[in-house]
């Protein structure tokens, strides 16, 4: 018997040691680097762990949900007209693209994927930005406190494409429904 169980040992651990091995090494050798801020404040995000195929195009919803969900993250509240930036360290993407759709607070779509909205983005040295505007789907909402301070989450999907791969990053701020008059 323990001759059996000492066999099955020393034939297991080097199929262990291999598929942990190259999970760690495709998920890490060749990551882009991002880095998502506003102002002097970096923005959580999650990414596949994987380089997505070219064919795929679903909605992150998992993601968002594995992103609202960490206790360890906090969704920040940025304004609406804050500028968000996007830096891939030198990187820039062959094309990209961002998608922005409005949240339940447990990560699902609020709306249809309809509603999503496409957000110009240009890189310049492997940096991005774009400004948080207003969402109309936002005002499809009924319940008054969608429309109360920071009640709005908005998550956003970055799909880049470089040379040999894609890959994608979602990232989740709480903001306001409509801009606030002066």
């Amino acid at each position: 018997m323990k001759n059996i169980l000492f066999l099955f040992l020393i034939m297991i651990t080097p199929v262990i040691a291999a598929c942990s091995n190259e999970t760690y090494t495709s998920a890490s050798s060749d990551r882009v680097e991002v880095l998502f801020t506003t102002g002097n404040h970096s923005i959580p995000f999650a990414t596949n762990s994987n380089s997505i195929k070219s064919a795929e195009k679903a909605i992150p919803t998992e993601l968002f949900q594995s992103l609202i969900q960490d206790t360890s993250k906090t969704i920040p509240y940025i304004k609406l007209g804050e500028k968000i930036q996007i830096d891939l360290k030198n990187n820039a993407p062959r094309s990209s693209e961002l998608k922005e759709y409005l949240l339940r607070n447990d990560g699902t779509l609020k709306y249809k994927e309809e509603t999503a909205k496409t957000i110009d983005l240009a890189f310049q040295d492997g940096n991005g930005s774009f400004m948080l505007e207003e969402n109309i789907a936002s005002f499809l909402s009924s319940n008054t406190q969608d429309y109360e301070e920071g009640a709005t989450l908005r998550g956003f999907h970055f799909v880049g494409e470089w040379d040999n791969r894609k890959e994608e990053f979602v990232f989740v701020v709480k903001t306001d429904a409509t801009k606030k008059s002066s």
